[in-house]
């Protein structure tokens, strides 16, 4: 399998489906117009189609956190990442990941969705976090495994989702249109 992302996460989180796994820098330029699985989907889709298949599965994600119909990218600086935490801070929001497998004749785009929790963090908190580094690169300024978020931050669904990929929903995926039930290519 290729897969079309250098985040750390994912590439831990693939590597939990058992394969083996090349991870290449996609190419394609994100949308970000749309509700938040549209953007999701879209953009999953477009990460995978950038990479070349060379007779394997390229396997896209993308992960995006909604809140209140607003889609909340990655923060652009320090001052962004602070902002969204507010934000976010005693709220609710939904954390969409959407995915696309293909091997450049077939492809599958589909999407896991979760109900994310944040405690009312204090300013205090929430600037260390933030100082810490914690928060770049991150959709919503926030990693749900960060230590410094743990007990804080809860999933209402797929963890593996919120942690940028729901690796369940990839398995399926992978058997229903990629392989039988006996581990053979289709």
């Amino acid at each position: 399998m290729i897969l079309a992302s250098t985040s750390p996460r994912r590439i831990e989180l693939v590597r939990r489906l058992g394969v083996s796994v090349t991870v290449v820098s996609p190419t394609a330029e994100e949308c970000a117009c749309g509700s938040p699985t549209e953007v999701a989907e879209e953009n999953a889709r477009r990460k995978a189609c950038s990479v070349p298949p060379n007779g394997e599965i390229v396997l896209g994600a993308d992960t995006v956190v909604g809140l209140d119909g607003a889609i909340l990218g990655k923060p652009i600086d320090d001052a962004a990442a602070v902002e969204m935490l507010r934000r976010l801070r005693g709220r609710t929001h939904d954390v969409v990941t959407g995915v696309c497998l293909t091997d450049g004749v077939h492809s599958v785009t589909a999407h896991a969705h979760t109900r994310v929790t944040v405690a009312n963090l204090t300013d205090e908190e929430i600037c260390a976090y933030v100082s810490a580094g914690l928060s770049r690169g991150k959709a919503g300024a926030y990693g749900i495994q960060d230590e410094q978020l743990r007990g804080k931050v809860t999933a209402d669904g797929d963890y593996d989702n919120v942690v940028g990929l729901p690796v369940g929903l990839v398995a399926v995926l992978l058997k229903e249109h990629f392989y039988g039930d006996n581990g053979n290519c289709r």
